[in-house]
């Protein structure tokens, strides 16, 4: 009887032993499939992110074949790129590719208190233009550096540039709502209407400098512009300019007797300052309806007529096409044409890269295309994944 008992006992004693070595093995192998599964999840994360980084070198090629055309023009205000489209073999990732067009929106550290207060209460317009201006007088209702010091989490007033553009979000009375906002008929938000990095270099559309209208003599308008002005229209500019300064190529309407048409022949091959770079300039072939609005001198009316145009004549190939746009009246296009460029340099890019399984990587960035040695070349100006 008792070698019946040990015999049970062991036998129990062995049962639950092989109980608690399954257990144990059932448990290292949920664990060692839970490694396998992060580790393939990590290895398609990292196809996924070298996927968007190929997207975005893609997005650094087509950006400088697009800032080298004599004009900027994109399906909209932005373009896509595609692996599947391209024929480009990645293995089992992809990416898809949004190049954003920033000389289609307002930038925010050059526009003029009159266009801010179209996109902004005019409260919070005064208080960006003290945000960014060097001072410390405050506008009538802007904010400066005691407003902020009296906060009961105190910051200093920058009193300089904004950054970025979710810097507003530190200006008194912006919120996040407000930037969320939609303001297009398309779906866009405020803050997908804002920038702060455009600008335009101050040369034609073939790459040469601009003449200074403001300061040429005769001989030079005669040997620049002879196929195009007489005699006695160059006399005339003269005589204008020496009565009253110009101070913008738009000026060359104020001169008696010379046709607007001419006018639309020579703007693009002439300045009236001497800055090699433009800052906040608007291409009018990119920026949505909203944007255009926002300018000194546009109506919708206006704004209209250059959107329809562009939609049904193409882009516009230099500034001097918008007179012979009829709706766009001599008034509205002196205001409007030194805010305005037919020419992009600068570009946000949206790259995600996608594996099979669905794991996905988005990495964003900012690239600058210069003219280098005679070739486009990019530089990023900013970075994140």
């Amino acid at each position: 009887m008792r070698v019946r008992k040990s015999r049970g006992i062991a036998l129990i004693t062995a049962l639950w032993v092989l109980a608690v070595l399954l257990v144990l093995l059932g448990g290292f192998a949920a664990m060692v499939h839970s490694e396998v599964q992060v580790a393939r999840n990590f290895g398609q994360l990292m196809q996924a992110r070298w996927a968007a980084r190929a997207g975005m070198r893609r997005a650094e090629v087509e950006i400088a074949r697009i800032a080298a055309e004599p004009y900027t023009a994109l399906d909209g205000s932005s373009c896509w790129l595609t692996a599947e489209d391209e024929e480009i073999e990645l293995g089992d990732a992809s990416y898809q590719v949004e190049i954003v067009d920033e000389a289609g929106k307002v930038n925010i550290n050059t526009a003029p208190a009159i266009v801010l207060q179209v996109l902004f209460p005019p409260e919070i317009a005064d208080a960006i233009l003290d945000w960014r201006d060097a001072d410390s007088t405050p506008e009538m209702q802007g904010a400066e550096e005691d407003y902020y010091a009296g906060l009961t989490s105190p910051y200093h007033c920058k009193n300089g540039p904004f950054t970025t553009v979710r810097e507003l979000l530190l200006v008194k009375g912006v919120t996040r709502e407000m930037l969320a906002e939609t303001v297009t008929q398309d779906g866009r938000t405020l803050e997908s209407l804002l920038t702060v990095w455009s600008w335009d270099t101050n040369v034609d559309a073939e790459g040469n400098p601009r003449l200074n209208i403001a300061t040429a003599d005769k001989v030079t308008l005669l040997q620049t512009f002879g196929e195009t002005l007489t005699e006695q229209e160059v006399d005339a500019i003269i005589a204008q300019r020496t009565a009253s300064a110009f101070s913008s190529p738009a000026d060359l309407l104020r001169v008696p007797d010379l046709a607007r048409e001419k006018v639309a022949q020579i703007y693009d091959r002439v300045t009236a300052n001497a800055q090699n770079r433009r800052e906040g300039l608007v291409n009018v072939n990119t920026a949505p309806l909203e944007v255009l609005l926002a300018l000194s001198g546009m109506d919708e009316a206006t704004a209209g007529a250059i959107v329809q145009h562009r939609d049904t004549h193409g882009p516009f190939t230099d500034l001097g096409q918008l007179l012979a746009v009829e709706l766009v009246g001599t008034a509205a296009f002196v205001q409007a044409s030194e805010y305005l460029t037919t020419r992009s340099t600068v570009f946000s890019v949206h790259a995600t890269g996608q594996f099979a399984d669905g794991v996905g990587h988005t990495t964003t960035g900012v690239v600058q295309a210069e003219e280098m040695t005679g070739n486009m070349a990019t530089r990023v100006l900013y970075w994140h994944e």
